[in-house]
């Protein structure tokens, strides 16, 4: 079962959000600020976080953001706001980061947009999650394009796919073909 996280400080929006989720079947927790959050994401992994863009201070949806960002990349992040005023900024900045989706309060069906998304980032998140499964399968079991790309040979990626043994994995070899 999906894991979300809402966070709210509107106790009236954050509960009825839960409530609607909870209905669909989701596993939800919340928090009403963004230190709350924050634990909460370091103690659980969370599929979707749905958070309130301005709670204690103007940036604690950015903080939510990268808090859960920062524990697990995959995890898709939805903010919600009712100040219209700073969506076009915000809507840049949060856009840089990552966000799957940016809802206004007062949009007509607010919480029926909520359940879509919610679904809809669901559903990237299990692709990519599955797309990067697959990638890693690929290069084990002979994908000797990428082996080339990542110069490896076989037992190196025999060190990284058996990580109780005390060579090196092979993170630096990713990292530069991220670069």
């Amino acid at each position: 079962m999906p894991k979300i996280l809402v966070v709210d400080d509107n106790n009236n929006a954050k509960i009825c959000m839960e409530r609607i989720l909870k209905r669909q079947g989701y596993d939800v927790l919340s928090a009403s600020d963004a230190q709350e959050a924050v634990k909460l994401i370091k103690a659980h992994e969370f599929d979707v976080v749905v958070a309130d863009l301005v709670m204690e201070h103007d940036k604690a949806g950015l903080d939510i953001l990268n808090a859960a960002k920062e524990k697990n990349e995959l995890t898709e992040i939805i903010i919600i706001t009712a100040y219209k005023n700073i969506l076009p900024d915000a809507a840049f900045e949060l856009g840089k980061k990552g966000i799957f989706a940016l809802i206004e309060k007062d949009d007509e069906n607010p919480y029926d947009l909520l359940c879509a998304k919610v679904k809809d980032a669901i559903q990237k998140k299990h692709i990519k999650s599955t797309s990067k499964q697959n990638f890693l399968k690929n290069i084990l079991y002979g994908a000797g394009s990428v082996m080339d790309i990542l110069a490896v040979s076989q037992s190196e990626l025999q060190k990284f796919y058996h990580p109780d043994s005390s060579n090196e994995s092979l993170s630096k070899y990713f990292k530069k073909v991220d670069d």
